[in-house]
């Protein structure tokens, strides 16, 4: 099949004699992929015998791709070449070769002369081959962004307009449906004998002083003239309709994307016995994007038969389906070109991109770490550099070329350091960590408890910013009736700080969790009492220690402190006891503990310390009772309550007793009585 070529009328034209035979040249340009297509008209035909030697030289020349006769009396000749191939050389390579047949002499001379014959329409400028076969089709990209408010055929205006050619391989009927998500309208031209008759028998303009209908609406009025079908409907899709196809034919398809959406058009034949020739169009394919050293694979759809004719930059040509370019270079950049060439006819030019990108040159990173710190190397690995030192990472840029990253690296004495904690007691909500960070920045903090015995904390991630060089650890809280709160004891957790260099320290902190100041109770003014197991949260303990003001106090080493008769706690000192644990031998401190004034409760026995079986009175405000309970849980005696001054029996056996008192409507209150 013959490529047929559109080019632009030009306002000069040179005539030439080509072996008494005198040419004119009608046009050329320049196309983007390295081509150049030249039209001559000649005034007489050339022989066969000329036709045949011209297309064997043809084919052994790298400079011309191809050459093709047109009219009936093939007195129109196109040639293409490669760009750089000069129209003098185009000339003297016709001239020379026909003098080879030992023709009379070639005089060449130019002159200015008007225009002898019409150039192809604008619709041959951009047009593409396609087919519509029933089980492959055609999808092609919808032009955008292209308004053209011409008036075609019943088209109003042609807003981004494609431009297909297609030839009929079997007669008959056919109907092809297009279909994309955009409104798009077309308008079919033919029946036609080649793609140059096409070209100059087809014109963009409006069907004046006819209106052409919407075939929706006027299924009958097609065909028109050379219009065979043609549709504006609102729709996503539309159906071309061509009866009577013939075997050869050629017609010519406009199709429009009027609200301008980016999306595919899809081609193809849904009824019809007729068939389009599909060979006309041939997929090729590279393996592009490449990198400078790369292999360039071109690739072709089989064709039997045909000749392949592979163009690209620098003047390049291979005669191979499937060529290839061993070590590629930026300036193998650009568009490729093939035409295939079946029984001396050359079908349409299938280009395409191809991109060569350059290397990345080596990234080098300078970077500097804290003392102790670690810098993620981006390699995906996880494994951190921790020494100073240059390092080299093999990596794969953007482009897919190969990109070498070396980073060297520095070390800075950046150290943190802790101030001394306060006290965390077992009930508290939080505890505060203040550091100190010498050197860098730091970004954030997090903190992870590694696995420890007894530990109910949980790790803070992801990572806090720092406020002030603090950072708050919480308490888990409980969720128990009575509460259970965090075990006391020893601990330790990693601050992990992340520094704004990437690079990170990683400190340990030990910390020492108390039991709460509330298993200290306190009975009048004069005694304070540790609570035992069954109220102190499940804590038995082997030995005592009573400390006040963080001074130990001497003999005070049982489960309770009494002061002795007339004497009375410092309402502003701090009470804390040492204690050991039976179980593991952990040997902790309480938090503080301050006493203060009981002397004004409205419930007050007297005295704290009695004798065995004796009488003391109980000062109540309301009716109730009162209970005696030994160190071991055992209820001794309960004895009633009323209003006014009441005297209670103590106990017979010498010890220490709880006393319960419980009013109407009030909250009972425990003491410690000590019985001599």
């Amino acid at each position: 099949m013959k490529k047929i070529y559109s080019l632009l009328v030009v306002g000069m034209f040179f005539t030439y004699t080509f072996a008494q035979v005198t040419g004119q040249l009608v046009s050329e340009k320049t196309y983007p992929d390295n081509t150049r297509i030249c039209y001559f008209e000649i005034d007489k035909a050339l022989s066969e015998q000329v036709k045949d030697f011209l297309q064997q030289k043809i084919e052994t020349n790298d400079k011309i791709m191809r050459l093709l006769f047109f009219d009936s009396n093939d007195t129109i000749l196109m040639f293409e070449s490669i760009a750089d191939f000069t129209l003098d050389s185009m000339i003297n390579f016709i001239n020379n070769n026909i003098n080879q047949l030992s023709e009379s002499g070639v005089e060449i001379f130019s002159r200015l002369q008007a225009p002898q014959r019409a150039l192809p329409t604008q619709i041959c400028g951009n047009i593409k081959p396609a087919c519509a076969d029933n089980g492959l089709g055609f999808v092609f990209p919808a032009v955008t962004g292209q308004p053209n408010s011409t008036s075609v055929g019943c088209l109003g205006t042609i807003p981004n307009p494609s431009y297909y050619w297609f030839k009929i391989e079997q007669p008959g009927n056919i109907n092809i449906y297009m279909s994309g998500p955009l409104d798009l309208d077309f308008i079919c031209w033919g029946p036609f004998n080649n793609i140059q008759e096409a070209c100059e028998q087809v014109s963009l303009v409006s069907c004046a002083p006819v209106t052409c209908p919407n075939n929706t609406t006027s299924p009958n009025f097609y065909p028109y003239g050379n219009i065979v079908d043609c549709s504006y409907d609102a729709a996503h899709y539309e159906t071309v309709h061509i009866t009577n196809a013939q075997s050869g034919q050629y017609y010519l398809l406009l199709i429009t994307n009027y609200t301008g959406s980016p999306g595919n058009i899809d081609f193809h034949q849904v009824s019809g016995n007729a068939t389009t020739d599909c060979s006309i169009v041939v997929p090729i394919s590279s393996n592009s994007p490449l990198c400078v050293g790369d292999t360039l694979k071109l690739t072709a759809g089989t064709q039997s038969g045909a000749t392949y004719k592979w163009t690209g930059p620098g003047g390049w040509t291979s005669n191979q389906q499937n060529p290839m370019i061993a070590n590629v270079t930026t300036a193998n950049a650009g568009t490729y070109s093939l035409v295939l060439i079946t029984n001396g006819v050359a079908g349409h030019a299938q280009t395409l991109e191809v991109v060569v990108n350059t290397p990345s040159d080596t990234t080098f990173i300078n970077a500097t770490i804290c003392r102790g710190g670690r810098y993620e190397f981006p390699d995906g690995t996880g494994i951190y550099r921790t020494e100073q030192g240059s390092y080299h990472l093999n990596l794969e840029n953007i482009n897919h070329c190969d990109s070498v990253v070396t980073l060297k690296l520095f070390i800075d004495s950046c150290y943190v350091t802790y101030d001394d904690l306060e006290a965390i007691c077992a009930d508290d909500q939080s505890f505060i960590v203040t550091y100190n960070n010498f050197g860098g920045t730091v970004n954030c903090v997090s903190a992870v408890f590694p696995p420890q015995t007894g530990l109910a904390f949980q790790d803070v991630v992801p990572c806090i910013p720092p406020t002030n060089n603090t950072f708050e650890i919480p308490i888990p809280p409980s969720t128990e009736t009575p509460p259970s709160y965090v075990r006391p004891g020893h601990y330790y957790v990693d601050l992990i700080f992340d520094y704004t260099d990437n690079s990170q320290i990683i400190k340990k902190l030990d910390f020492t969790v108390l039991y709460p100041s509330w298993i200290i109770e306190q009975k009048w003014n004069d005694v304070l009492a540790l609570l035992n197991q069954y109220y102190n949260g499940g804590y038995a303990f082997s030995s005592y220690e009573w400390y006040k003001d963080n001074v130990k106090i001497n003999d005070a080493n049982g489960s309770y402190i009494y002061l002795g008769e007339g004497n009375t706690f410092n309402f502003t000192s701090e009470y804390r006891v040492k204690l050991t644990r039976t179980d593991d031998k952990v040997t902790l401190f309480t938090c503080a503990y301050t006493p203060y004034d009981r002397s004004n409760l409205v419930v007050s026995p007297f005295p704290t310390v009695v004798d065995g079986n004796s009488t003391i009175h109980i000062k109540s405000k309301g009716n109730g009772a009162i209970t005696f309970i030994s160190v071991s849980g055992i209820v001794i005696s309960k004895q009633k309550l009323s209003i006014g001054e009441n005297p209670i029996q103590t106990p017979k056996q010498s010890g220490f007793y709880i006393m319960v008192i419980e009013e109407e409507n009030q909250v009972p209150i425990k003491q410690i009585l000590v019985v001599k």
